[in-house]
């Protein structure tokens, strides 16, 4: 799916909208984010060089809308610090590191994406110089992440503090890795408009969206918790509170 103006320094307001509403739906957050990365492989052909940050268990946990990807750019490098996550055969490279030790040649990527990683960065200015060296002059790099304002970021971020989130998730979902996803460490360092504003600002024009839904953070609570969280979600909506998820694009300036 391509719009008009999918390749300019802002996603087109149309566009934008449209994301929102399809995810206030209850649309796959997955799907919709893939869709975004489509656009601008699709706005740039398909010798594009696409760099998936934090690409263990596929794309947002998809194998099939990584390898729907990887079959759409010229080239997917996959970046995965965890030497424990499993890789598909899509990735044409793959570098066992953090971004930032990632040896991937300067201004040599179209689009770069990161699929809730951005909570996890613990120098998010690093983070996004390495973002910024790595894209040639009007690459982009597109971040879905959680936005530290919604309430669900400051209970993940006190859990970790307590040391408590991975008993809560076992007990919730099962085994880390195996029949839930794997939590990591978090920071929510560039999670926020105005943190991601504060970082990367001086290499990118930079462009984010808040997605609300009721409910969103349903599979995250146990089944008696749900109802006092959706109702709890269509008040901080009434206010116009932000929701739990954000979306960065961030378009590379032109170097000097």
């Amino acid at each position: 799916m391509s719009s008009p103006g999918s390749t300019s320094s802002t996603l087109a307001a149309a566009r934008a909208r449209q994301l929102v509403d399809r995810y206030a739906a209850g649309e796959w957050r997955s799907r919709l984010f893939a869709d975004l990365v489509l656009d601008e492989l699709e706005a740039r052909g398909a010798a594009a060089t696409v760099v998936d940050i934090g690409c263990g268990g596929g794309f947002d946990g998809s194998l099939a809308l990584q390898e729907e990807i990887a079959a759409r750019a010229g080239r997917l490098i996959g970046v995965e610090p965890d030497p424990e996550t499993a890789l598909a055969a899509c990735l044409s490279e793959v570098h066992r590191s953090i971004l930032e030790d990632a040896p991937i040649p300067t201004a040599s990527v179209d689009v770069a994406y990161a699929v809730m990683v951005a909570e996890h960065v613990p120098h998010p200015d690093r983070f996004m110089a390495k973002v910024a060296d790595l894209l040639v002059d009007g690459g982009v790099f597109l971040a879905f992440t959680v936005d530290v304002r919604h309430w669900s970021a400051w209970a993940s971020l006190a859990f970790d503090k307590l040391r408590v989130k991975g008993v809560y998730l076992d007990r919730l979902h099962g085994k880390r890795g195996e029949e839930r996803y794997s939590n990591f460490a978090v920071h929510y360092r560039l999670n926020s408009p105005a943190a991601v504003d504060r970082h990367a600002s001086k290499w990118f024009e930079v462009q984010t969206i808040n997605l609300f839904r009721v409910g969103a953070e349903d599979y995250n609570l146990p089944a008696v918790g749900r109802p006092l969280n959706r109702l709890l979600d269509r008040g901080l909506k009434l206010v116009g509170a932000p929701g739990s998820n954000l979306v960065i694009r961030a378009v590379r300036e032109n170097r000097a």
